[in-house]
């Protein structure tokens, strides 16, 4: 039985000023839109909304579609958004959205990829796509999407529901896993159904609908309407409620397609909203909900490194999915294997183009400030204080995380969850992009063939450790400028810690003539650096009393027999000689 009737006028209204918000947008770029669905019906038959109805769909040809994509989150004002697949994290449909951001219904939804969405008001904006008019050739294309579906219910991480079909597809994309190997994320196969749906030419179809719907069952096409693109003819306006609304040319081929009988009413208890009732005024919206831990936050230190600091940032969020809401209302990234990362920024009052541009990165941190500090050392310690993930990094503002580093190094701390500490390999790259050298592991020594030189080879960037061994260890010591790293990773080792080693490149670090530890051809540190950065090593390993063993030369031969046996020695000579001969175009993909 319906649930007891609510009034949906207010909720109609405020779905009426979205449409009248996009109907703008599409006259002024010449956009073609037409009513899809329900809407048609409730325009031909009651003129306006059906009574029991609670949302508004509009279709647009697959071109328009894409082309209202690019432009629309530009020319939505502030109470609206645009949602999609490739602009929010966990949203998985093959349609977009425009949604109201402060006066809306709450609808909390789990999607496929076992995020917890909350959905505002909204207007459901489909792409409409043509399917060939061989019913052979349209069959193939359908069992087609239907393996990718198979390989979507494999990858996500939990999902909905879905009883027996879900657990059907599941098991038939593990044994499709060879099928579209280059399909390794959940996103991935949304593309590549996108790709499929809208491949096929006008000028060779023979079917046309709204290809988010497309489904094969049971040897039949559902959802699929069976009208050619002519059947649709020219849209022409019909009154909806206080405004017009193009439905096409031909309605009652539509209606009586997809409907059936569609002046006659649905029994009684079927009248009623199917998105369900809870209508709040107003309401702010939260994006995703991530309910858990960021399982790691990413601290970005700068001080006038304006020319550098967006490269910096775009390295971490280009490898998120979107933005959604953490466990304690702060901003956080979503990573496409559900888990979610923090992005802070510790800035020391830069007078040059730092602050602007980090402002137009606002809506992705977690948190940031712009204020006086007495270096590296306190800024981390600042970053480190407010972060709320498992791990803890960092990134100096003038270098680069490298590309699906976040998304490995997660897999990684899920898969050994008794780990504190994780360590992976850099390479240095001059602004041309030239890679100069590589630093391959292993990042430490047993403690028989450790020195003052040879203790740790560990660089900041590549080192993700968790905040619960941050705490126990110290925090960084503030009084030092160029080995804060070196000393923070001794009291690690001090303490006892299970350390992993990541046998891939994590940072890429830029030599350029303002770094205080450039060390290359035509960019050489001052003596007065080079003696700072001794003495505070001298410092580090004189207060711990770590190396007592001054039979350095037998340690020497010793360190050459581990990296010998432990592969590195010739790796990283080999991967140096080889990268060298390459440009780094990776900066251009964050510039």
């Amino acid at each position: 039985m319906c649930k007891e009737a609510i009034n949906l006028m207010p909720l109609q209204a405020v779905l009426i000023e979205i449409y009248q918000v996009v109907r703008d947008v599409c006259l002024r770029h010449d956009i073609k839109y037409y009513a899809s669905g329900g809407t048609v019906l409730g325009a031909i038959r009651h003129k306006g909304f059906i009574p029991w109805d609670d949302d508004l769909d509009l279709e647009m040809p697959r071109r328009d579609y894409e082309k209202f994509c690019k432009i629309i989150e530009s020319e939505l004002p502030d109470w609206l958004r645009f949602v999609s697949y490739d602009t929010t994290y966990g949203y998985d449909y093959l349609f977009g959205k425009v949604q109201c951001t402060d006066r809306t219904r709450i609808d909390v939804i789990e999607s496929a990829t076992g995020i917890q969405l909350t959905q505002g008001l909204y207007v459901d904006v489909f792409p409409s796509d043509t399917f060939p008019a061989s019913r052979i050739m349209a069959f193939w294309r359908i069992l087609t999407r239907g393996i990718i579906k198979a390989k979507e219910y494999y990858l996500s991480k939990s999902g909905t529901g879905g009883g027996r079909k879900r657990y059907v597809g599941k098991i038939l994309g593990f044994f499709l896993q060879p099928v579209y190997p280059s399909l390794v994320t959940y996103r991935d196969c949304l593309h590549k159904e996108d790709a499929i749906a809208s491949s096929c030419p006008v000028e060779e179809a023979g079917l046309m609908g709204v290809s988010a719907w497309f489904q094969f069952d049971y040897l039949r096409f559902k959802g699929l309407h069976h009208i050619s693109p002519t059947d649709y003819g020219d849209m022409i306006l019909k009154n909806f409620e206080n405004t017009v609304m193009p439905v096409p040319e031909h309605w009652d081929v539509y209606l009586t397609e997809r409907y059936g009988d569609w002046q006659k009413l649905p029994p009684k208890e079927k009248q009623c909203p199917t998105h369900g009732d809870d209508i709040v005024v107003p309401w702010r919206y939260g994006h995703t909900i991530i309910d858990k831990q960021p399982i790691m936050s990413i601290i970005i230190v700068n001080y006038t490194q304006g020319a550098y600091i967006e490269t910096a940032i775009r390295s971490v969020i280009n490898q998120c999915w979107g933005v959604a809401v953490g466990k304690d209302g702060q901003r956080v990234l979503g990573l496409d294997n559900g888990e979610a990362v923090e992005l802070i920024i510790c800035d020391a009052l830069s007078t040059d183009s730092s602050v602007p541009i980090i402002k137009k990165y606002e809506e992705w941190l977690s948190w940031w400030c712009s204020e006086k500090d007495s270096g590296q050392s306190e800024a981390f310690n600042k970053g480190f204080a407010h972060a709320k993930g498992k791990f803890l990094t960092w990134v100096n503002a003038d270098d680069i995380l490298l590309p699906d580093v976040l998304l490995r190094v997660s897999e990684k701390m899920k898969r050994h969850p008794d780990c504190e500490w994780f360590t992976g390999n850099f390479y240095r790259f001059a602004n041309n992009g030239k890679i100069m050298d590589v630093g391959w592991g292993p990042h430490y020594y047993p403690s028989s063939l450790q020195t003052k030189d040879a203790a740790v080879v560990v660089f900041g960037p590549t080192s993700f450790f968790s905040k619960d061994l941050w705490g126990r260890a110290g925090r960084i010591d503030e009084r030092l400028h160029f080995v804060m790293d070196v000393d923070l990773w001794v009291r690690f080792i001090k303490i006892g810690v299970k350390q992993r080693r990541l046998r891939f490149f994590c940072w890429a670090f830029r030599l350029h003539g303002d770094s205080k530890t450039s060390d290359f051809e035509g960019h050489r540190r001052s003596p007065e650096s080079w003696g700072k950065s001794a003495a505070e090593r001298r410092l580090v390993f004189d207060k711990t009393g770590y190396d007592l063993n001054k039979k350095w030369r037998l340690q020497y031969i010793g360190i050459l027999i581990w990296r010998l046996l432990d592969g590195s020695l010739f790796l990283g000579r080999l991967l140096t000689l080889v990268m060298r001969r390459h440009v780094f175009h990776g900066r251009d993909r964050f510039e």
